[in-house]
């Protein structure tokens, strides 16, 4: 179709517009109401917030959480620059919560249409054009996308899509070291938002490492090109955010100085090898690669147990062992397995089809491909949220699939073709895990709720009614702190966040722990409200782990230094007052 050739991205526009129309029509309840999906999203506002209002471009901590120390955050205020622009262009036609509201929605909407064209040029490397458009057009309909890019989910997810997107594109172009060196710049600004960008990078550069090997010295020059610029290009942007202590001491959770020394010995490594002979390129690249794992082993110490290896034994049961999105396949739901599980599986399988049938000529950005779908499907398996990426990936190679199987039957009867290109469309899309999980969790008997349900938290608004009472230090479960922080002028203990493994033990034990104990963990962090919705699952979770803790006892109403404060409005937020025992003033 020359026509759909010539107009390929006039036509990807088309579809990307039509697709936000759709998107925020199925997500208006959301954002007329101001819903914010997640507390790492709230959270991003509260950044963004603190820093247009004076905070500086340095400091990402949280001061009104975890008083009177702060509560210690890794994000990057690199995420925060799109939000921020778009309030202060959208503020000077609207109000304050119009204009929130507008990045909220367009900021993921922005970021969709990145991802969306760059799964349409890697898809239309393979397949036609009309294909391609196909594959581009089904993206929204994936649950990465839900997940990650949809209105008001303005936490860093979504940039992590484009980035590895934008390796895979690049190291799928023609073989120059400029399109290596794109890669790089992808892979550091990717690690740089969020470390878990470091494996991905790092199977990148094995595969390119491993070319070279076994290649020419183009392909040692294009190693080095990707490793210089991944290099330059995380100093550059961790020196550029986080300022003068940019390079003080080793963080588990974001690139440090272990990292940087890391990739600077690689990049090293690959521009000697890049001056030898044959022979010895080889054993230089062997050896270096070796030495710097062996470096890396060392240098990174205790943070080889990953960035929740300080958390307390609360921590690791009640939280982090408890959220879908951290684990590994394998221990999720049936439903949820089905939903993530199949179509990198089936992309690998359309990959590795057209691999062999394709003239060998043209087979090696397609083993690129192939290989860094492997790494990222392998990734995805051990932590759901990684999926996300994945199953996004994956969808050129699902189009390979469908492509084979409607040249296989172009000579069968209709009725043969309707049937298997109909079954196929299903197979090859994200239409087939929806339609897995559905059917699962329709078969799962329902399991017994935690707790009687009750009105919960519509939105974080529900918490502005803290801003009727005298500011102070609010304790409340993990995943309303952010709220409380957002909505109003409290502090609150903790979010659901690692960097300060003491804060949240101790929230998490004010819950479990006799009532007793709770009190003198309140009063040990100088706390004197306690908020909390009603339908919080956390605390009916807590409840359920410890039936004699202070969150089973809120449940039957039998805390007698909790006194209940009567608050006017209609939020469904209870407020009591923290007893502290102390005698009155004579």
């Amino acid at each position: 179709m020359p026509g759909v050739e010539r107009a390929f991205w006039r036509w990807i526009l088309l579809i990307w517009i039509v697709t936000v129309g759709w998107i925020v029509t199925l997500s208006w309840s959301a954002i007329s109401g101001f819903r914010i999906p997640d507390p790492d999203d709230i959270m991003r506002l509260v950044e963004v917030r603190d820093w247009m209002g004076g905070q500086s471009w340095f400091d990402v901590s949280q001061h009104r959480m975890n008083p009177p120390a702060g509560l210690s955050m890794h994000w990057s205020r690199l995420v925060d620059l799109p939000v921020a622009a778009l309030i202060a262009v959208a503020r000077l036609f609207g109000t304050e919560r119009s204009a929130e509201t507008f990045a909220a929605v367009a900021v993921p909407m922005l970021t969709l249409g990145c991802a969306m064209a760059l799964v349409a040029a890697l898809t239309r490397r393979w397949t036609p054009a009309p294909l391609a458009l196909f594959g581009s057009a089904i993206c929204p309909m994936s649950a990465a996308v839900w997940f990650a890019l949809r209105p008001m989910r303005i936490d860093h997810h979504g940039w992590q899509i484009v980035a590895g997107l934008g390796i895979v594109t690049a190291l799928t172009a023609a073989p120059a070291r400029r399109n290596a060196a794109i890669a790089g710049l992808c892979a550091a600004l990717w690690t740089h938002i969020s470390l878990e960008g470091l494996p991905f990078g790092a199977a990148a550069a094995a595969w390119l490492g491993l070319r070279a090997i076994m290649g020419t010295k183009a392909d040692i020059d294009r190693l080095s090109a990707f490793l210089a610029a991944f290099t330059i290009g995380a100093a550059t942007l961790l020196l550029a955010v986080k300022g003068p202590a940019a390079f003080a001491g080793l963080h588990c959770d974001a690139i440090s100085t272990v990292h940087l020394a890391a990739l600077g010995a690689a990049t090293l490594t690959s521009l000697i090898a890049a001056r030898a002979s044959r022979g010895w390129a080889i054993a230089i690249l062997i050896a270096g690669a070796a030495a710097d794992a062996l470096f890396y082993r060392i240098g990174a110490g205790s943070c080889m147990a990953g960035p929740f290896g300080q958390l307390g034994p609360l921590g690791q049961h009640l939280w982090y062992r408890s959220v879908n999105e951290g684990m590994p396949l394998w221990r999720l739901p049936l439903e949820l397995f089905a939903l993530w599980g199949p179509l990198p599986i089936v992309g690998l399988a359309g990959a590795v089809l057209a691999w062999v049938r394709t003239d060998r000529s043209i087979r090696a950005p397609l083993a690129t491909y192939i290989v860094l779908l492997a790494a990222a499907t392998g990734i995805g398996a051990f932590v759901m949220r990684a999926s996300a990426f994945s199953n996004m990936l994956a969808m050129p190679g699902a189009m390979m699939l469908l492509l084979a199987i409607v040249r296989a039957v172009e000579r069968a009867t209709p009725s043969v073709r309707i049937v298997t290109i109909t079954i196929a469309t299903f197979v090859c899309s994200p239409w087939g895990p929806a339609l897995a999980c559905g059917l699962i969790a329709a078969q799962r008997t329902p399991e017994a709720p935690l707790a009687p349900p009750k009105r919960a938290c519509a939105s974080s608004d529900d918490f502005a009614i803290l801003n009727r009472l005298p500011a102070t230090i609010v304790i409340a479960p993990l995943g309303e702190g952010p709220s409380i922080i957002a909505a109003s002028h409290q502090r609150a203990i903790t979010g659901p966040y690692h960097r300060d493994p003491q804060a949240l033990e101790d929230l998490l034990r004010f819950f479990t722990a006799s009532p007793d104990e709770a009190r003198a963990v309140a009063l040990g962090r100088h706390a004197t409200l306690l908020a909390f919705c009603p339908g919080d699952h956390d605390l009916a979770v807590m409840a359920a782990f410890a039936p004699r803790g202070l969150a089973a006892a809120i449940a039957h109403g039998g805390v007698p230094w909790l006194r209940r404060i009567a608050l006017p409005g209609s939020s469904p937020l209870q407020v009591y007052r923290i007893d502290s025992g102390a005698p009155p003033p004579s």
